[in-house]
């Protein structure tokens, strides 16, 4: 019931059915997985790699899960984000008009890799 009331208003204020979220600045250049149910078969093959026995308790939010590796046996707990940012350019717009063109667009452009392992 929670659930379905959380559909309902996520696609009144214009998020997908899948739950990624508003369509946002972020959103826009880069992949949002977010949930606050447990992962999928299908959320967990949207990484770079997701460990054997590996779990990653809702909610969670993470910005660009084929940029994230999650090493085998490693948890992590509740209330995850993480931002493996693969563009910034987004910001661009909230920069004043006279300085804007100080870096180039490229600039905003990245390849942000984020790997967590669990300790020996």
């Amino acid at each position: 019931m929670l659930f379905d009331c959380l559909v309902t208003l996520s696609r009144a204020r214009g998020e997908s059915s899948e739950g990624t979220g508003p369509v946002s600045p972020i959103t826009r250049d880069n992949d949002l997985l977010e949930t606050s149910r447990p992962l999928t078969s299908e959320q967990k093959a949207r990484f770079a790699y997701f460990g054997v026995n590996a779990k990653v308790l809702p909610p969670l939010r993470i910005l660009n899960p084929q940029n994230v590796t999650i090493g085998d046996y490693t948890a992590i707990r509740e209330g995850c984000h993480l931002n493996a940012f693969r563009s910034l350019a987004f910001l661009r717009d909230y920069i004043a008009a006279e300085h804007r063109d100080a870096f180039k667009p490229e600039d905003y452009e990245y390849d942000g890799q984020i790997i967590i392992e669990r300790e020996c």
